[in-house]
């Protein structure tokens, strides 16, 4: 079953399902969920069954030419869940009379699996992408570090629940995930939180991000606490590599930025 479920899984990755009900039913649970957490303001960020006819006729009329390269699958030790990082790139034509223009967007999944067929996707995708794609440039975050009143104030993740307290863990929303690579562990959680001043006009504002890690333990996952969506591997017990994926979006807003609506209804 567990070599079954992982050739759904590439197949998944390499067929645009939406292109026909007949893929889309032989690779997708009737009760599929998709999921995109980091969807720019104005697009769905949750497709249950009953709206996934309207994400699959948005991406027959606004895409052409999706592909995806750069993948890399970790199986989690339970089989039915994997995780995946990839690129997808497309010809996107989104908003009123735009022409087509490249799109290009590297991203990590979640997928699971229930009797062989996908039951929920859930897909961190960069929403930059998303504007550039659609042609609309949003302004440069303020890093300069400097700011008219006070010092910046740093947004602090909660805490990693204890390892086997599940109570604490449902509270802390912060989940460790176990992988068939014992080098690879992908942690999914909430995120941070707190009050920043990255305003340049010294403003403070509350901030809120999800975020997703990979690392080896609990105690790497514990020094990576400040981090948002990271991937990590470990090698002669030193972290050799973390990939960060983060809603920048969430970043803008808390500095002050005004993020205009993604066409994705029109």
């Amino acid at each position: 079953m567990a070599e079954s479920d992982r050739a759904t899984v590439e197949r998944f990755l390499q067929t645009p399902w939406w292109e026909s009900t007949e893929t889309e039913a032989t690779l997708l649970a009737r009760d599929c969920t998709i999921e995109w957490p980091f969807a720019p303001p104005g697009v769905p960020k949750h497709f249950p069954r009953t709206k996934r006819p309207l994400l699959a006729d948005w991406f027959k009329r606004t895409t052409q030419n999706w592909s995806r390269d750069s993948i890399i699958i970790y199986p989690t030790k339970n089989g039915r869940r994997y995780w995946v990082e990839s690129r997808v790139q497309a010809q996107a034509r989104w908003g009123p009379h735009s022409p087509f223009r490249p799109y290009s967007c590297s991203q990590m999944e979640l997928i699971e699996l229930d009797d062989g067929k996908i039951s929920l996707v859930r897909s961190w995708m960069d929403p930059m992408a998303f504007y550039l794609g659609a042609g609309i440039n949003l302004p440069v975050f303020p890093y300069d570090g400097t700011y008219p009143q006070g010092e910046a104030m740093l947004a602090v993740p909660s805490p990693p629940a204890p390892k086997g307290d599940e109570e604490a863990a449902k509270k802390a929303n912060f989940v460790v995930e176990e992988f068939e690579d014992d080098d690879v562990v992908i942690v999914e959680s909430n995120g941070s939180y707190g009050v920043v001043k990255w305003d340049p006009t010294g403003a403070t504002s509350g901030y809120w991000n999800d975020y997703v890690r990979i690392g080896p333990s609990q105690t790497v996952i514990t020094s990576l606490i400040t981090l948002q969506v990271i991937f990590v591997s470990l090698k002669d017990f030193q972290l050799k590599q973390f990939r960060e994926y983060l809603d920048p979006i969430n970043k803008l807003l808390a500095a002050g930025v005004q993020v205009p609506t993604f066409p994705f209804f029109y």
